[in-house]
């Protein structure tokens, strides 16, 4: 079945699959591609999740040390902002172990919002009972200032009444009682600070214990001791709720390394995948490309069988053999074992060029020695005619004077018998040399034709070397198409494979080697094709050359078809001379039978002499054309056999 598919088609079909191949590569390489920068995409937006979660916690901490309520709106912010770019992945991913983790983190991005909600709104009520405390405190501190006002005014009012010192002392330790409740309530005031700055639980007791001896000094103040309650019953409250402020803080904290461990764990996995596609990606590019490596060798190799198939041998031998042809050697040495294609012919058409040129050689030899032959005895027939001629007049004279000379007669009656005899032999002798010319000339004629036929094939084998010749040129062109188109197509592949980066380096290789391929093959279709151009030269000159010696061999043929006529007037004259000739013996036999009939058989004689002198002029003149055509004949039968010399038979 392959061998009815034309060799440009095979070629097609070989390098189809190779650009095939090819594009299954770049889309393997580009889809691998596209899937690892999905992947580094996601990977990247996902490590962007942690700096978001960085940023909302940073938000936090800045809100808890400053309070300032635009922090609230910037944690708020990047909670939101979290869970969009979360949803966003989730959009793009298809793995469910990554929508699984990224479910995990909008639950805890959900978590880390509703804890940062909550405390929010502890941090108001700490904000109510921290102001419920500095109120307490300042009543506590305005009563108290209250009291050392009024003993420091009865102190000095004593003081000018010169009261009793007893009562002035009493005023004075009361005053520092006083003053030492307000350095209380300040000291209180710094410790509730130092627990809130600190979270100590040291500092809360010594908040209570401050309080304690507040209200046992001013137990008799009435305003002291309930602002002091109140203070402690706020503290107590705003203690509960930094502990539950704590706690959230804690869910917060765990939520956020939930959020960045998964995020992590993410990574790792999508880095993983990352690998493993790039692994993947690499083998199937690597896998196709020595695919289309082992199909562009097999290509290569199936492209050269096709060629030597139809050439039949290396074209740098056929090319010589065209050369020695072309120059005349046909004893060129051809290998039995290569009997296909446009070597096997070239073998035949040497054979049949042999065949023919030695047919030829052959039949130049025969009408060589043909002509020779002719033309001697044309020679011997002009001789002979002559001397008729000579005795033909000897005859009449001898015929006139019969009248008055019997003896002379009867003389000259015999001497006409010999001569008649010499004429009839003669005439015999020249009739069987002009039937062996007529068939030498009738097998001369037989074997130029049979040369015009062997040249007409060999032309035609030599057409056929053309044609195949051409053919071959304009698949060797098919060929440098195809690889040009390979080499550029390469060269993109090299050009995308550069832009993939490290993804595409194993393609680039590839596409390298493609590339070299391509190039390869155009240098062996070059070659091919330079050689197919000389192979076509020198047929051209082969069928040129042919051509010469078809038209020497039909101009040979006219001539031999020109002696061929004429020997066969000659030999149409021949026999009338024998006719003739015969007459005459008839008459001298008259003679001798009736020597009473003299004059009438002398007239006879005398007129028969004179047909035979007729007879014997028109013979001398065909004798003198055979030999000029017989001279001709010879001529051209050297012109032919220095032609056919030109040629090496052997």
């Amino acid at each position: 079945m392959s061998t009815r598919i034309r060799l440009g088609t095979k070629i097609s079909i070989g390098f189809g699959v190779i650009l095939i191949l090819l594009l299954v590569a770049v889309a393997a390489g580009f889809n691998g591609l596209s899937r690892v920068v999905r992947q580094m995409t996601d990977a990247i937006d996902t490590g962007n999740l942690t700096m978001t979660m960085y940023e909302a916690r940073q938000q936090e901490k800045n809100f808890m040390l400053r309070g300032d309520e635009s922090y609230v709106k910037a944690v708020i912010a990047q909670s939101d902002l979290l869970k969009e770019k979360i949803n966003a992945i989730k959009a793009r991913s298809t793995d469910p172990e990554s929508l699984r983790q990224l479910d995990d983190m909008v639950n805890m991005a959900d978590k880390y919002r509703q804890a940062f909600d909550r405390y929010i709104s502890l941090e108001n009520s700490i904000k109510e009972a921290d102001a419920t405390m500095v109120t307490s405190a300042r009543q506590m501190e305005a009563a108290a200032n209250a009291i050392l006002q009024a003993d420091r005014d009865e102190c000095e009012r004593l003081m000018a009444r010169n009261a009793d010192l007893s009562q002035i002392d009493a005023l004075m330790k009361r005053a520092e009682n006083t003053e030492a409740i307000i350095r209380q309530v300040l000291q209180c005031r710094r410790q509730e600070k130092n627990f809130l700055i600190r979270k100590n639980e040291s500092y809360f007791i010594q908040v209570n214990s401050i309080l304690d001896e507040i209200v046992t000094k001013g137990k008799s103040v009435r305003p002291i001791i309930e602002a002091a309650d109140t203070y402690r019953q706020a503290f107590s409250e705003l203690k509960a709720l930094k502990d539950s402020q704590n706690e959230i803080n804690d869910t917060m904290v765990a939520c956020a390394r939930n959020v960045q461990n998964t995020v992590k764990i993410s990574l790792e996995g999508q880095q993983q995948k990352t690998d493993l596609q790039i692994i993947q990606a690499k083998r199937l590019i690597i896998g196709v490309a020595l695919l289309a490596i082992a199909m562009g060798i097999g290509t290569a190799f199936f492209i050269r069988r096709s060629v030597a198939s139809q050439l039949g041998g290396d074209p740098a031998d056929i090319v010589d053999i065209t050369n020695n042809i072309a120059k005349g050697n046909l004893a060129v040495k051809f290998d039995p074992k290569k009997n296909t294609g446009v070597y096997n012919n070239m073998r035949y058409m040497a054979e049949n060029l042999i065949h023919m040129f030695k047919d030829i050689a052959d039949g130049v030899q025969t009408l060589t020695a043909s002509s020779t032959e002719l033309a001697a005895i044309s020679e011997q027939i002009t001789a002979n005619s002559q001397q008729t001629a000579e005795r033909s007049n000897n005859v009449s004279a001898s015929a006139e004077e019969m009248a008055t000379n019997m003896n002379s007669i009867a003389a000259a009656t015999e001497q006409t018998t010999v001569n008649i005899q010499m004429i009839v032999a003669a005439a015999e002798q020249m009739s069987s040399t002009i039937n062996e010319i007529a068939a030498n000339t009738a097998k001369g004629s037989q074997t130029t034709a049979k040369a015009v036929e062997t040249a007409k094939q060999v032309s035609s084998k030599v057409d056929e070397l053309g044609r195949a010749a051409s053919e071959i040129s304009k698949v060797t062109e098919t060929i440098a198409d195809i690889s040009e188109q390979t080499n550029l197509l390469a060269l993109n592949a090299t050009i995308e494979a550069a832009r993939a980066g490290e993804a595409g380096k194993g393609f680039a290789v590839v596409a390298g080697e493609i590339k070299a391929l391509a190039q390869q093959t155009a240098e062996a279709t070059r070659e091919i094709s330079e050689k197919i151009s000389g192979v076509q030269i020198t047929t051209n000159e082969s069928v040129a050359a042919i051509e010469s010696i078809v038209g020497i061999i039909n101009e040979i043929n006219e001539i031999v078809t020109t002696v061929a006529s004429a020997i066969e007037e000659q030999a149409a004259t021949t026999q009338e001379i024998a006719n003739n000739v015969t007459q005459a013996s008839q008459g001298i036999q008259e003679v001798n039978e009736n020597v009473s009939q003299t004059s009438v058989v002398a007239a006879e004689v005398t007129r028969d002499i004179a047909a035979v002198s007729n007879a014997t002029d028109e013979m001398n003149n065909g004798s003198r054309q055979i030999f000029t055509s017989a001279g001709e004949l010879s001529r051209l039968a050297e012109n032919l056999n220095t032609m056919v010399g030109r040629f090496q038979l052997t």
